[in-house]
């Protein structure tokens, strides 16, 4: 995940020790907050709804979630409708082949009305959730889907900057750790790992380990992220300050590595990024609502 934000792919063990014991804390805070959420409600079981109330303030990523989210769904539908549709075609071939609607040959929708568009998730505190009825969606993007869309497009330009002068080795390795998530096909060890059944009573709804596993992988981002910008300037600093000496070729010759421009972020540059993004309230945050109330942070204080 690191290297997918734009460090190098070999760090050092104790730099990724150091952000996996930071993300930890992060996951076990949220967790205790949205179980104590939960007891207000009246419930046992940590909902989505639970989690995404604890980061309602940082509109970009809960804009972000909600089209994840909308998208599983539709998924997950069509998947319903494609199964019940193969059941009752099966039953027409057994009964009469005329009585079976053709779709059409484009794989379009027989409805002209639906659109290729993700069902929009209304959260509790939402406007909307108030009325009963509910009022035809517009094609008019929000400013919280518009900012999300230029941090995604942001991300996904310097992720083709990076991978164009790549080999097929390192971009199937890259592609390979683009996918890495905590929650990726190690959801017990999760459990373990985030403090389920310890932190919290051990129930956790459908989308929750989905939501954790975006979560995280968010966090360990934007902490990289962060910590390549204190590098940065970590070597603006002493470049300015350097003696003239000789100059060294920093080009690749034919036995370099393509990675070893590339120096791995350490773990100073880490314990400086958090300490930074603890101060502005960003890694996974909500910010203060009040001044008299202390700022909602989802992560609680640690030793670095």
């Amino acid at each position: 995940m690191m290297f997918v934000a734009g460090d190098s792919p070999d760090a050092p063990v104790e730099t990724t020790s150091l952000v996996e014991n930071i993300v930890q804390q992060q996951v076990v805070e949220l967790l205790s907050r949205s179980n104590d959420l939960a007891h207000r409600r009246g419930s046992k079981v940590i909902s989505s709804d639970d989690i995404i109330f604890l980061i309602r303030h940082e509109k970009d990523k809960v804009s972000r979630l909600q089209t994840f989210l909308s998208w599983k769904e539709l998924r997950k539908n069509a998947k319903d409708k494609d199964d019940k549709a193969g059941a009752d075609v099966l039953d027409a071939v057994d009964g009469d082949l005329a009585e079976v609607d053709a779709l059409p040959l484009d794989g379009a929708s027989s409805d002209p009305s639906r659109k290729l568009k993700g069902p929009r998730v209304i959260l509790p505190w939402d406007v909307s959730s108030y009325f009963s009825e509910k009022v035809p969606e517009l094609d008019v993007e929000s400013q919280e889907t518009s900012e999300a869309d230029e941090a995604q497009l942001r991300r996904l330009k310097l992720a083709d900057e990076r991978t164009q002068n790549m080999t097929r080795e390192e971009y199937c390795e890259w592609a390979e750790a683009r996918q890495a998530t905590f929650t990726r096909r190690k959801r017990n060890r999760f459990r373990q790992w985030s403090g389920l059944g310890v932190v919290t009573d051990g129930k956790v709804g459908e989308d929750v380990m989905d939501i954790l596993g975006f979560l995280t992988f968010q966090m360990v981002q934007t902490l990289t992220e962060e910590a390549l910008r204190v590098k940065s300037a970590e070597q603006a600093f002493h470049s300015r300050f350097k003696e003239d000496g000789p100059a060294i070729n920093t080009d690749n010759g034919p036995f370099t590595a393509r990675h070893s421009q590339t120096e791995p972020v350490e773990p100073r540059h880490i314990r400086e990024a958090f300490r930074r993004l603890q101060r502005s309230n960003v890694v996974g945050s909500v910010r203060p609502t009040s001044a008299r109330s202390k700022p909602l942070k989802l992560v609680s204080p640690c030793r670095l």
